[in-house]
């Protein structure tokens, strides 16, 4: 039958490693023996679990509080912009002009029209909270649509 290991004293690592290095050194050793570890070691407060417990759930707690409060200042992302298909039964020529007449008559003031792209822009129009500006692309579909 094997036998059972007996108990043993923990051993102190440090304190040994410290013995070594002065007897090496030849300098003075402690007159009282080096410190002896106690065996029921127990820390300075008899609640330390729960005082530990209590500082990790507020810090959990002011983490949320914090991260919410941030949240409120990042503003909502754009909407997508609305985007709309219309087919002409007219030419491509006729149709950017017409364009910018209609857009002129809604209040969106004068377009920059660049017709060797197809392409007209308006200036930013302000209506209480909203900046709204009209994008156009004319293409050609076919001989008679646009």
């Amino acid at each position: 039958m094997p036998q059972m290991r007996q108990w043993q004293k923990p051993a102190c690592i440090w304190q040994f490693l410290r013995q070594n290095f002065e007897k090496k050194l030849g300098l003075p050793q402690d007159p009282k023996g080096p410190a002896q570890p106690s065996d029921n070691f127990r820390p300075l407060r008899k609640r330390g679990r729960l005082i530990g417990l209590a500082i990790f759930i507020l810090s959990g707690f002011l983490f949320h509080c914090i991260s919410t409060v941030d949240r409120g200042q990042v503003p909502d992302a754009a909407p997508e912009p609305e985007k709309a298909i219309q087919i002409f039964d007219a030419d491509e020529k006729v149709v950017l002009k017409a364009i910018p007449r209609v857009l002129k008559d809604r209040g969106f003031g004068d377009s920059k029209v660049e017709a060797d792209r197809g392409r007209l822009e308006t200036d930013y129009v302000v209506q209480g909270d909203w900046r709204t500006r009209v994008v156009a692309t004319v293409k050609k579909i076919s001989r008679r649509e646009t």
